[in-house]
């Protein structure tokens, strides 16, 4: 029977591989350069906002930077695929000094080039004010190997042909575009063409739900989690599983990541048919225990924090209606008491907890 399970549980994992190749979009690294001088200063606020809107077009697979073009270029966030993280950032910038533009758009395409981990590398500019502190000349920027890649500008509302013509020239040669807004209005707006030209996602929304799989999803339903019958799971006691799956379906039900959550086990057969049983908008959550090391109550007596048990829980998330597979991952729980010891039972309860705990943190991730 865990054979098959098994064969089962390995078509399901090489169809989520398989259908995560064909649907799969470009991930992107993006430097993101803003205007932080005195010439930004009265529009900053437009521009946090500006920026913070172009931030929604991006997914957890897409990471970014932001620069700061100050009187010497700073980086003020290193690559990161957290929004909030970045949004927070942005909003601590004041805009004072000269402008280092030049200087900091060099920075930051070296420091894309260097540190990205995608293939696609881009660099987003949003300044108010003329370059009037860079040693860095135009034709060294434009030059520069680093610039290879592609460019593209907000800039204004107070900008003249001293600032366009360099800046057309420049994405121009890397393939980019540049926008010259007349108000705070235009540079909101034009956020979002460029969000939707760089990534090609033509509102947040589609953004959003891209790298948030789940969010559509309203119900899940747990069955019984099997133990996979392999070497790395001997240690696991038998009765262990039920009581993952009771833990699983508590902490589904208190995260409160889902309007409901229904126990499909073997225990409970009638919950998933007095349900209405698999319709749209359902999700099922198939976790299989497929690893478990356990504590040694003999090194926790000599290792402050030995011993501990380690318990290994894959897990496949499937549409309901369609079974077509959305995501998988492997988590694992880990506990140990430490010098003052305690059971073997009472440290592998608490490694079964933590385990449930930290599928929680994934499923929170993704929806």
């Amino acid at each position: 029977m865990w054979f098959r399970y098994g064969m089962v549980l390995a078509v399901v994992l090489l169809a989520i591989a398989s259908w995560s190749q064909t649907s799969a979009e470009q991930h992107h690294s993006v430097a993101i350069v803003i205007d932080d001088s005195a010439a930004a200063g009265k529009h900053q606020a437009d521009v946090a906002k500006s920026v913070q809107r172009f931030l929604r077009f991006f997914t957890s697979d897409d990471e970014l930077c932001i620069f700061a073009a100050k009187e010497k270029p700073m980086l003020w966030q290193d690559f990161t695929s957290d929004p909030d993280i970045l949004s927070d950032r942005i909003t601590k910038l004041y805009g004072r000094g000269k402008l280092a533009l030049y200087d900091t758009m060099l920075a930051a395409a070296r420091h894309l080039q260097s540190e990205s981990g995608n293939d696609v590398r881009m660099l987003a500019v949003f300044t108010s004010g003329e370059d009037n502190a860079s040693a860095t000349k135009f034709p060294t920027l434009l030059n520069d190997p680093a610039m290879k890649t592609s460019v593209y500008v907000v800039a204004g509302p107070e900008v003249d042909w001293r600032i366009q013509e360099p800046l057309q020239v420049l994405v121009q040669r890397s393939g980019g575009r540049a926008y010259f807004v007349r108000n705070d209005d235009e540079m909101l707006e034009v956020a979002r063409q460029m969000g939707w030209r760089i990534t090609g996602r033509n509102d947040e929304t589609l953004a959003t739900n891209a790298g948030k799989p789940l969010a559509p999803y309203k119900v899940v339903v747990v069955p019984d989690i099997p133990i996979a019958n392999s070497r790395s799971t001997e240690q696991f006691s038998g009765g262990d599983n039920v009581l993952l799956h009771r833990v699983l379906v508590s902490r589904l039900k208190k995260a409160k990541l889902f309007s409901e959550v229904i126990d499909a086990s073997s225990s409970d057969a009638g919950a998933l048919s007095s349900a209405g049983g698999a319709g749209n908008g359902r999700l099922e959550l198939l976790a299989t225990v497929v690893g478990y090391e356990k504590g040694s109550r003999a090194r926790r007596e000599f290792l402050l924090f030995g011993g501990g048990s380690k318990l290994k829980v894959q897990v496949v998330l499937r549409d309901s209606a369609s079974t077509q597979p959305l995501l998988g991952f492997v988590t694992e729980g880990s506990a140990s008491s430490g010098l003052l010891g305690g059971s073997d039972e009472k440290i592998e309860t608490e490694t079964i907890v933590r385990a449930a705990d930290q599928i929680i943190v994934e499923l929170r991730k993704r929806k």
